[in-house]
Order: structure tokens, then C-alpha cells, then sequence
């Protein structure tokens, strides 16, 4: 997959009377949707697993005379609700089933029912259904990825619309929790490694990932992402590695 393009849009910032901020937007070149905007060429995508190659830049330039110049990382550590985690020491005496009551509820109050994950290759598709729970080694989400899609004729005008539903779940063990961060509005978890397992259950496929995210509403409450951070940090101290009966 070494041809694979990362799609950039870049608004620069210049030193002038009007000024912009800085901020960078990032596409994958197979899939179509958003990534990290701190994605580079060799890493993988974290919806469909390519591997980029290369990237493909659109550069585009805006002022406004209301903003000072300011140039920013949306990634960075000010951004990054994770930056606390080298630090972190356990002060919780939560039951591990106190903890995971704490998370699901706030999981489910902040989480939205609904909603829309848009592509620059296809329609999008509307991410619904979503429930979350705990098993003896990992964090399950279960989910229902809704895709409409107009059929043309040959003269590429839309005579009717398929409508695909997939249901996915996602594994994320426990122990391997590495980081958990707010960025535009999306709530991610990340694993050290490929740790996590994400399992087409209409199409009965599977692949691991070492990356989530979810639409939440991080803002809803004082400094809830580094919250649930600590609470599934503390988690770790209830739960062991899955065992595995591979050789290798």
C-alpha cells in the first residue's frame, strides 16, 4: 500500500495586520476520513489499516483581521489531555465495580446516539447504536456503522438509494490502555500496541487496531476527559493481560 496519500489542508499564518491560525487537517487517501493531524507517511490509518506512503498537500491561505498571529498544534500537549498520564498516581479507593459503573454512566450520558462521520470519497456514514461494557480483559464497544449511497444511471443521475448497516465491535484490553485524549470534540483511546480488536460482525471479519475514537461531549463536565483517564487507569489494577495460546 506503499502509494497510499495522507490528504492535507493547511491554512497558514501570516505575520501581517490580518492574521490566521494555524491548523491542519488530515485525510486518509484510501478511506476518505479525518485522521490525526500528527499522522505522517509509514503510519497506518486507524479506520481501514493502510499504511500511507506518501503525502498529497493542498496548501490554501485566510486572514482575518480579528486574530492575533498564533500558530498552534492541535495535538499538543495543551490539547492533549494524556500529557498528565506520566505523572499519574492512583489516589482512588474505587471497587472495581464502582469505577465501571462511573465510566459507563458517563459514557452513556455523553456520548451521542447518533451521529454523522463524513468522507471525502463516498457519502459518509452515520455511526448509531452505540452501547459499552466490561468483560474479564477488555472494554467492549458495540456499534452499528449505517451507509447511504445513491445508485446512478448511466448518465450518472441518482434513481434510488441503498442503504448498507454494518455492525462492528471493538475489544480494547484493559491492561494495554495507554492514553486517553480529547481532540475536536471525539473522545480517544489509544493502546501501545495493535492490542485492540475490532470485529465486523456482519461481515465476519477482523482486524486490530491500537486506536479509537468516538463523537463525545468532552466539555460537558470540568475536566472529564482526564476523569475517565484516571478512572481507567485505576481499572488497570483489577484486570490482567489476556492469555494467550499463541506460540509466538
Amino acid at each position: 500500500m506503499k502509494n497510499l496519500l495522507i490528504g492535507l489542508l493547511i491554512l497558514i499564518s501570516l505575520n501581517s495586520i490580518s492574521q490566521t491560525v494555524t491548523t491542519v487537517t488530515k485525510y486518509c487517501g484510501k478511506c476518505g476520513k479525518q485522521v490525526s493531524s500528527s499522522a505522517k507517511v509509514g503510519d497506518k490509518c486507524p479506520y481501514c489499516g493502510a499504511v500511507w506512503g506518501s503525502e498529497n498537500k493542498t496548501v490554501q491561505t485566510t486572514s482575518s483581521p480579528y486574530l492575533y498571529a498564533k500558530s498552534y498544534n492541535q495535538y499538543s500537549s495543551k490539547n492533549d489531555s494524556s500529557s498528565k498520564s506520566e505523572k499519574w498516581v492512583d489516589k482512588s479507593n474505587a471497587t472495581k465495580n464502582e469505577t465501571i459503573d462511573w465510566i459507563l454512566s458517563k459514557l452513556k450520558l455523553y456520548t451521542p446516539k447518533n451521529y454523522f462521520v463524513p468522507s471525502i470519497i463516498d457519502d459518509g456514514s452515520t455511526i448509531k447504536d452505540i452501547s459499552y461494557s466490561f468483560d474479564d480483559y477488555y472494554f467492549i464497544i458495540n456499534y452499528t456503522s449505517e451507509h447511504t449511497s445513491a445508485l446512478k444511471d448511466h448518465n450518472n443521475i441518482p434513481v434510488s438509494v441503498k442503504t448498507t448497516n454494518t455492525k462492528f465491535q471493538i475489544s480494547i484490553p484493559i491492561y494495554g490502555i495507554e492514553k486517553i485524549y480529547s481532540f475536536e470534540q471525539k473522545l480517544i483511546i489509544t493502546t501501545s500496541n495493535a492490542t485492540m480488536i475490532k470485529n465486523d460482525i456482519t461481515n465476519s471479519q477482523k482486524r486490530v487496531n491500537d486506536y479509537f475514537s468516538s463523537n463525545f461531549e468532552i466539555d460537558a463536565e470540568t475536566d472529564l476527559i482526564n476523569r475517565l483517564q484516571n478512572a481507567f487507569f485505576h481499572l488497570k489494577k483489577f484486570y490482567k493481560k489476556p492469555v494467550s495460546k499463541e506460540l509466538f
